[in-house]
């Protein structure tokens, strides 16, 4: 957790008017919003509810970083199958889609986890495209199913980007569900946040000037 609790990340642009201050991030931002995702996620997948084109683009944040989902225009109701088969030739979010749907066209939970573990990779590179530079062509399955797998980004410690490559897995039974995602993202989280705690509560017994931790550790 270490690694990226106190990483500064880079200011993103802001839209508001006004000469308002520019938007800054740390590394609880990004697993606060993960870790709602996947709880969405689940909330959705209790109700047999498949979304189908998880994504960053269809991930609002709202007042109080209070994540919502949106864009359910290919969403599916479960209830009658956990399986659903594309048969129409409408256009497909080709590199968020599981290897299963690539290649038959089969969605199902376990094809919106693999998205999810795209998302987590769009969150932890500050909105990256995925394979950027990568020509998504009739090669692409393949190199799929021969592991060729998004990179570990910059601002994820070596636990999340495991999460993300068991999303990622060949066999959609082999990865996690969004319940186990949840707990395995909380789980982080609270460590950031226990980390945080121990380190302020030195930091308020030591006489000697201290770094500013508001601007390390954003607020709940």
């Amino acid at each position: 957790v270490s690694d990226t609790h106190n990483m500064e990340m880079p200011n993103l642009p802001q839209e508001a008017p006004n000469n308002s201050p520019p938007v800054s991030l740390c590394s609880r931002d990004l697993l606060c919003w993960s870790f709602q995702i996947a709880r969405a996620m689940d909330y959705l997948q209790a109700r047999k509810v498949l979304h189908g084109d998880l994504a960053a683009r269809n991930v609002l944040l709202s007042e109080n970083n209070v994540v919502k989902i949106s864009d359910f225009g290919m969403a599916k109701d479960m209830y009658k199958n956990d399986l659903y088969q594309k048969k129409s030739n409408t256009p497909m979010p080709v590199k968020w889609m599981s290897v299963e749907a690539l290649q038959d066209g089969i969605f199902s939970t376990q094809s919106d986890i693999w998205a999810f573990g795209v998302v987590l990779w769009e969150i932890f590179t500050l909105g990256r495209s995925p394979f950027h530079g990568l020509e998504v062509d009739e090669h692409f399955l393949q190199k799929l199913q021969n592991g060729l797998r998004l990179e570990k980004p910059k601002y994820a410690i070596k636990s999340i980007y495991d999460i993300m490559k068991n999303c990622w897995a060949l066999e959609p039974t082999e990865r996690p569900s969004f319940i186990e995602l949840e707990q395995n993202i909380g789980k982080i989280l609270n460590a950031v946040d226990k980390q945080f705690f121990d380190e302020h509560q030195e930091a308020e017994l030591d006489p000697e000037p201290v770094p500013e931790y508001l601007n390390m550790v954003c607020s709940p």
